[in-house]
């Protein structure tokens, strides 16, 4: 962390500040004056962002989310970086959605333009709770704000339906994603997952679900994909 803030003085030219002040006009002592404030401004931004992110990595969510206040009580306004770090860390979690809806609203309320990663964490969330619909409105709202969605905002839908065993659910967002020309090998393994849990769920019989892989698997060769290793594993199963 010292290192990069180091970097990011450097590129800020900080270096200069430390001239002599004599050795300078009036004007030029105080330009110089206003641009130490506004680096020290970014050094902090840059520091509360990293401690957020690390936090977040680590599975410590709440404690991110809490960094954010700290970072707007040290009037520092939090970024949108600062925002994905706390979002994505809670789309790691079963039963976060709330809380990461709750930072997203933050996030608007403070003038932040949501990207298609912010929507995409927040719409994870609700499909790692069992809430596939209610991450389906949200990449409406996403779509209703004028954010285009990318093949991330896709994958975490049909992986929504995947994970309740819901292979139509699964497929019909797999078809938007080609209408969209955005399929990958990530969306062909969502669908290869639904039909998994179909059957621990038992919601469909063991040649059907063989068969529909097998299908996935043609129809993937065909795309030119290259199957990855989660790929193999979830035919094998």
């Amino acid at each position: 962390l010292n290192l990069v803030l180091r970097m990011h003085a450097a590129s800020h030219g900080t270096a200069r500040f430390h001239l002599p002040l004599r050795a300078r006009g009036a004007a030029e002592v105080a330009a110089s004056k206003r641009q130490s404030s506004r680096v020290r401004v970014a050094d902090r931004e840059l520091s509360y962002s990293w401690v957020i992110y690390d936090l977040a990595r680590q599975g410590k969510d709440d404690a991110a989310a809490a960094f954010l206040q700290a970072m707007a009580a040290d009037d520092i306004k939090p970024n949108s970086f600062a925002y994905q770090a706390v979002l994505n860390g809670y789309a790691k979690h079963l039963n976060k959605w709330q809380k990461a809806v709750g930072v997203f609203g933050e996030m608007q309320r403070s003038a932040i333009k949501p990207t298609a990663m912010h929507y995409a964490a927040v719409m994870d969330s609700c499909g790692k709770a069992g809430e596939a619909k209610r991450a389906e409105r949200w990449f409406g709202a996403m779509k209703k704000n004028f954010v285009d969605p990318n093949t991330v905002c896709y994958n975490v839908i049909i992986n929504a339906h995947a994970r309740q065993g819901d292979p139509a659910g699964a497929s019909k967002w797999f078809q938007r994603m080609r209408q969209a020309k955005l399929i990958d090998i990530v969306a062909y393994n969502s669908l290869l997952h639904s039909l998994r849990q179909c059957g621990t769920l038992g919601t469909m019989t063991q040649p059907s679900m063989v068969q529909e892989a097998e299908k996935l698997f043609r129809e993937l060769r065909l795309e030119d994909l290259a199957p990855t290793a989660v790929t193999l594993d979830l035919l094998a199963s």
